[in-house]
Formats: C-alpha cells, sequence, structure tokens
C-alpha cells in the first residue's frame, strides 16, 4: 500500500463524519430560520422590507444577496484568529455563531429575491449546477451507513427528550374505560 492509499484509508471515515454532521447541522439550521423568519415576517417594517427588495432591478438584488453574507467573512476569520490564539472555545462559538446568522440570512434573502435572480440567465446556470452538485453530495453522504446510524441515533434521543419533558397527565385527564355493552 503506498502513502496516499493508507491516508486515504485513515482520513476518509472521519471525513465522512464531519460532512454528516455538516450536513446535518445545514439543515437544522435551515429549518429552524425558516420558522423563525415566518414569524419575524409577520412584523410589518419586515414586510415592507422585502416588498421593497422584491422590487429590485436583478444586479442591485445580486449585490444585496452576496453584500451581507460577505460581511461575516471576516467575522469568521476573527474565529480562526482566536482558535489559533488559543481560544478555541471562543473561536468554535463565532464560527458557529457566524455561520447560523450567514445560513439564515442567505436563506431568507434568497427567498426574497429568486424570482429577481431568475431572470439573470447566468444565474439561473451558476444556481443549478450549484444544487445539482449539493444533491450529489447530500445524496451520498445520506447513502453512507454512517449517516444513517448518526440519523437513527439523532431520532432515539429526540424521542427520549420528548418522551422525558412531555407534561405528564393529571389522573383527572385520564381515559376513561369504554363500557362494554
Amino acid at each position: 500500500m503506498t502513502f496516499r492509499q493508507i491516508l486515504k484509508r485513515v482520513l476518509t471515515p472521519p471525513l465522512f463524519v464531519l460532512a454528516a454532521a455538516y450536513i446535518l447541522f445545514e439543515d437544522t439550521i435551515l429549518h429552524w430560520a425558516t420558522l423563525a423568519m415566518q414569524q419575524i415576517t409577520r412584523l410589518r417594517a419586515v414586510a415592507w422590507l422585502e416588498s421593497k427588495m422584491a422590487k429590485l432591478p436583478p444586479y442591485p438584488a445580486l449585490l444585496l444577496f452576496v453584500v451581507p453574507i460577505a460581511l461575516l467573512f471576516p467575522i469568521k476569520l476573527l474565529a480562526l484568529w482566536a482558535i489559533a490564539a488559543g481560544h478555541a472555545i471562543t473561536g468554535l462559538v463565532i464560527i458557529l455563531l457566524a455561520k447560523t446568522l450567514s445560513t439564515a440570512l442567505s436563506a431568507w434573502l434568497y427567498r426574497v429575491l429568486r424570482p429577481t435572480l431568475g431572470s439573470l440567465a447566468w444565474f439561473v446556470r451558476i444556481e443549478t449546477w450549484v444544487f445539482a452538485w449539493r444533491d450529489r453530495l447530500y445524496g451520498y453522504v445520506k447513502s453512507l451507513r454512517a449517516w444513517r446510524a448518526m440519523t437513527a441515533w439523532i431520532a432515539h434521543i429526540k424521542t427520549r427528550l420528548r418522551d422525558l419533558f412531555a407534561r405528564p397527565k393529571r389522573p383527572d385527564e385520564a381515559p376513561k374505560p369504554k363500557n362494554p355493552v
């Protein structure tokens, strides 16, 4: 076996676990961000802002889509600097918060600006390529035994937590026995 084959054999499993964890994290953020944005967009000011953003021409909409995401990049660099300076937990918290904020903001802007951005043929081509690539990668990771084991474990933990925190029934709420007549 060559060094490259040994390295591949050693590094592949942990990288798959990291990819699966990342996908799970991303899916979770998108789920919660969508729920949060559904509540936030009920505010008049946010609804007004969305209506103004939806009326933007394609290139200003593109700029609006890219700029806030780009502004979070220095925050992520700050997190890496904190990790390099020996503040691993602080750096990790900053990265998680920046990733969460970036994902939530991106998903919201994409939802609002997608109809306008869809008028740019080159944007649609890139979008199609990116989503196809993402779907292939997600499909591959989700087909792995490690992914299935992890999602089963998480489902088990969710069930246990739900059972643990479920409101106990009061005696007067107990179902009454049926009369066998």
